[in-house]
């Protein structure tokens, strides 16, 4: 799959996530709740925009992207099957629960392997994009602890995996 193209669908995939944060953020009534919910949302906003910026670089334009093709599709599919899970919930630990696996989902690990890519390629033009899911992923577990959430919510969380960034290798030779 051609880099340009993957980026893309990934892009679709992370405005996909800031919706359901900020579904999230417009279903309770705690102020400080609805602002954790969209601030979440707004990082998967900052997902989707450094994946278009990437995507504006002239090198990106046809650079190779060892990726299944079905990959996105497949993430799409089980995002929207979890939204419409979570959309049915009203405990706080179910919600946290739910969003947990979509955080730990393959989305994550492809976004930062694309940062990663972009980084072993020596593309300094991406050098601004700091964004990255561990600081997202902390930001969940960290409300989780705040609001008191069950120690096995709490644990889900915590088990949210983003250390294989070299998921997908980019830039092939």
């Amino acid at each position: 799959m051609i880099l340009a193209g993957a980026l893309e669908k990934f892009k679709s995939l992370e405005l996909k996530m800031s919706e359901v944060y900020l579904w999230c953020s417009i279903s309770f009534e705690d102020l400080e709740l609805r602002q954790f919910f969209a601030d979440m949302s707004d990082e998967e906003l900052s997902h989707a925009r450094a994946l278009e910026n990437i995507g504006k670089l002239p090198v990106v334009k046809e650079a190779n992207f060892d990726i299944p093709d079905y990959l996105p599709e497949r993430i799409g599919q089980k995002m929207a099957e979890t939204f419409a899970r979570l959309k049915g919930e009203k405990g706080l630990g179910q919600i946290f629960l739910l969003l947990a696996e979509m955080e730990n989902s393959e989305i994550n690990q492809a976004f930062d392997s694309i940062l990663k890519g972009i980084n072993d390629a020596g593309i300094r033009q991406v050098d601004h994009l700091n964004t990255n899911t561990r600081r997202h992923i902390l930001m969940l577990a960290r409300q989780a602890e705040k609001l008191g959430l069950a120690e096995d919510v709490r644990n889900k969380i915590g088990q949210i995996s983003v250390t294989d960034r070299d998921y997908f290798k980019l830039f092939i030779p």
